[in-house]
């Protein structure tokens, strides 16, 4: 599996460490039983950065966006704790593969008859492939609010991760 950028170069993962996820549309008991599935097969990276829309979401996409820390910037709402909203499961994964949009795509985005880097850089996206295994959650924490501020209280350890 290969990153697409604009300019039709395919660019292969590079490590990069455990990593985040959140989500209110997958709960830990699926988590951790039969992983994060697939969400399409469009290997495009610009088109999931810009969260490209078919049928209302980026549903064709092959990747999905990943952080190095939980919660990036509580005041922007940025980070796999403000993805997962509410409610939902932040999963903390990896070590994974991925790829960096921001460093791949500086030079790629055509905006006005000149080029660009990627857009949304605050976001401090690690893409990778949308389908995440089992074995590959480490723990799972519920995003709870509290004084205002989205946080997880509590890690569950996933009982499918491999130890060492």
């Amino acid at each position: 599996m290969k990153a697409i950028l604009p300019s039709g170069q395919e660019v292969s993962p590079e490590p990069c460490g455990m990593l985040f996820y959140g989500t209110h549309k997958v709960g830990i008991e699926e988590a951790f039983r039969s992983g994060i599935p697939l969400k399409g097969n469009d290997w495009r990276l610009l088109e999931h950065v810009l969260q490209t829309p078919h049928n209302g979401h980026n549903a064709l996409s092959a990747f999905r966006g990943t952080t190095m820390l939980a919660n990036i910037n509580p005041t922007l709402g940025q980070g796999a704790i403000h993805w997962a909203e509410e409610g939902g499961w932040v999963y903390e994964i990896g070590p994974m593969k991925g790829w960096n949009p921001e460093k791949l795509l500086e030079g790629q985005v055509q905006v006005a008859g000149r080029f660009k880097g990627a857009p949304h850089i605050i976001e401090l996206e690690t893409s990778v492939p949308a389908r995440i295994a089992p074995h590959q959650i480490y723990k799972a924490g519920l995003v709870v609010e509290s004084a205002g501020c989205l946080v997880v209280r509590e890690w569950k350890f996933n009982p499918n991760y491999p130890t060492p």
